[in-house]
């Protein structure tokens, strides 16, 4: 079963083996925050895959889930 430290340490992994942030491979970052919001929802996480979303697609992409954080 997937818990919330490996899906951590999964977006940790995926941001260590970039070697600049344009390298960084957002999309997958994006898909981990997406699954960790699912079993471990929080603010932060909500924060973290709107801003990993916005690398993928530029700010507009990202714009949506941040506007809900905290509600």
């Amino acid at each position: 079963m997937l818990g919330p430290y490996q899906l951590q340490a999964a977006i940790a992994a995926t941001h260590a083996d970039a070697a600049t942030a344009e390298e960084t491979d957002w999309p997958q970052v994006h898909a981990l925050y997406l699954i960790l919001e699912r079993i471990a929802p929080n603010p932060m996480v909500t924060l973290n895959r709107a801003i990993a979303l916005a690398e993928t697609g530029g700010p507009p992409g990202g714009a949506g889930p941040a506007v809900h954080v905290g509600r």
